[in-house]
């Protein structure tokens, strides 16, 4: 795994894609760090929060999730903790630049809290 320094980090563009095919949910660059988070879409902020990632055989519970695009298609777990049952939220990558992409529009479920997605590596 190729370590990248948190400096660095903030010049990164933002390397997550729209999928190519109906099977994956996004896809980008092998060996490139991302960074993704969750936002609330309503007023409050912790109506939905980032509680996990896992991805890679590796466990984050930091916020912004930081992990590097591993080659193949592999399995994108986002764990979510929240306050308000029903919120919508986005699964968003933080660019270097500061700026936010929304990756993808959820609806956060207290009793099903967990959203899996399909990220591969090209």
């Amino acid at each position: 795994m190729i370590q990248i320094a948190e400096e660095d980090i903030r010049y990164m563009p933002c390397q997550l894609r729209s999928g190519s095919s109906p099977a994956i949910d996004f896809e980008g660059p092998v060996d490139q760090p991302v960074s993704i988070s969750v936002r609330a879409t309503g007023d409050n902020p912790a109506a939905v929060e980032l509680d996990f990632v896992r991805y890679n055989g590796k466990t984050t519970h930091v916020d912004p999730a930081r992990m590097t695009i591993a080659p193949g298609v592999k399995p994108l777990i986002v764990g979510l903790r929240g306050t308000v049952d029903g919120q919508m939220g986005n699964l968003v990558e933080i660019c270097g630049d500061g700026t936010e992409k929304k990756l993808r529009k959820f609806k956060y479920i207290a009793l099903d809290p967990v959203k899996s997605y399909v990220l591969e590596g090209v």
